[in-house]
C-alpha cells in the first residue's frame, strides 16, 4: 500500500507517531517537496524525509527523526545540510506544525544559468519588480 504526502503530514499530525505502514510502503503522489519537515507533539522533534533519496524511493522505514538542533536521533540515513532553516522556522513559528519547501525544477535551471524570469503573463504580474538573483552565493546557507 502506498502513501502520499499528505496521508504522511495528517498522519503525523493526527496521531504523533511513525505511520502504520509496512516499512516498505514507498512515498507517492504528484507533489514531491526537496524537504519536508513535521514537527511532533511529544517534545517538539522533527520528522523529516531522507537526504539523497528521490520520493520515488522514500518508504515509511526512511523517514528521519531529528532534533530542534538538527541531530539525528533516528533513521538509517543522513538529512540536508539546511535542516536548519526547518528547524529554525518550527522554533521561530510553534504553530508551523509542516514546513515544505521545493526548488522547482524551471527555477533551479534558471538559476544555474543566471537568468532571471521574464514577466510574460499576467499571473507573474504579481512578481513583477521581487525577484532578484543572488550571484554570490556559495554553498550552505
Amino acid at each position: 500500500m502506498a502513501f502520499g504526502l499528505s496521508q504522511f503530514c495528517q498522519q503525523m499530525t493526527t496521531h504523533n507517531a511513525p505511520l502504520k505502514l509496512s516499512p516498505d510502503a514507498p512515498v507517492t503522489g504528484r507533489f514531491y517537496p526537496q524537504h519536508c519537515t513535521q514537527q511532533t507533539l511529544d517534545n517538539g522533534d522533527l520528522w523529516v524525509n531522507p537526504w539523497g533519496l528521490w520520493w520515488s524511493e522514500v518508504r515509511a522505514s526512511d523517514i528521519m527523526r531529528v532534533s530542534l538542533e538538527g541531530s539525528i536521533l533516528s533513521g538509517k540515513w543522513n538529512v540536508t545540510p539546511v535542516v536548519f532553516i526547518h528547524t529554525e522556522l518550527h522554533r521561530a513559528r510553534p504553530d508551523a506544525r509542516i514546513v515544505v519547501h521545493n526548488h522547482p525544477y524551471a527555477a533551479t535551471v534558471l538559476a544555474c544559468l543566471a537568468v532571471e524570469p521574464v514577466i510574460s503573463h499576467q499571473n507573474a504580474c504579481l512578481f513583477d519588480g521581487e525577484l532578484a538573483f543572488v550571484d554570490e552565493y556559495d554553498g550552505t546557507v
